[in-house]
């Protein structure tokens, strides 16, 4: 910033006097130190208001009853301006840099990681269910029953590391796995919000009526 006014005022240097972090209340008016004890100039700032987004207040260079720059600004939080004013032949210009801290992010209650769905967690529904594929030496086989699997739902209500508990041979295992992994849900919620949780989640094979009454007697 320092720099900046040189190149735009053409001055020869810009000098850093002191630094001062404020703590101001809404329509707090506080005095500022000179640059130098032989400066004739004072400063105040007052804090007019602020929110998440932008601080505002009213800067005045004055000397004695003199007002020589009043000043009303907004600036941006985590952002700076600079006020500038003359400072007869001490400088012989006097700024003033303000630069309001950013607003603080609200705090999520939501778990960083996956958790287990209890009491307190609204579960996932599922939106989006594609079937498995029957494999062809299951159906020879005439295999039958349930697939258990573990998956995580994340915060987009897309399924990731789909894990078999309780398989099932000739490709049916496999099948049932890559059938969930395109599954769709709206994601569980804790406290309104989305959150990735564990969750089982079951596919039952079993053949149609017309090939049941091909293996009867």
């Amino acid at each position: 910033m320092a720099q900046d006014l040189v190149d735009t005022l053409r001055l020869s240097v810009v000098e850093l006097r002191y630094r001062m972090p404020l703590s101001l209340a809404v329509g707090e008016l506080r005095d500022l130190p000179p640059p130098a004890s032989s400066s004739t100039v004072r400063v105040s700032i007052k804090l007019l208001g602020f929110n998440d987004a932008m601080a505002s207040y009213h800067v005045r260079f004055f000397e004695g009853s003199l007002a020589l720059t009043d000043t009303p600004l907004t600036v941006r939080r985590g952002k700076q301006a600079v006020v500038g004013g003359l400072d007869g032949e001490h400088a012989p210009y006097l700024f003033l840099l303000i630069a309001p801290a950013g607003s603080e992010p609200a705090q999520s209650s939501a778990p960083a990681g996956p958790v287990d769905v209890d009491g307190d967690i609204q579960p996932p529904l599922v939106i989006e269910a594609t079937p498995a594929t029957y494999p062809r030496e299951a159906r020879q086989e005439e295999v039958e029953g349930v697939v258990l699997v573990k998956t995580i739902i994340e915060k987009d209500g897309k399924v990731s590391d789909v894990r078999v508990l309780e398989g099932l041979p000739h490709g049916l295992s496999e099948a049932a796995v890559e059938a969930i992994k395109q599954w769709r849900f709206e994601p569980a919620l804790m406290d309104g919000e989305p959150i990735a949780v564990y969750y089982d989640l079951t596919v039952n094979f079993r053949l149609p009526p017309d090939e049941e009454s091909e293996r009867e007697p």
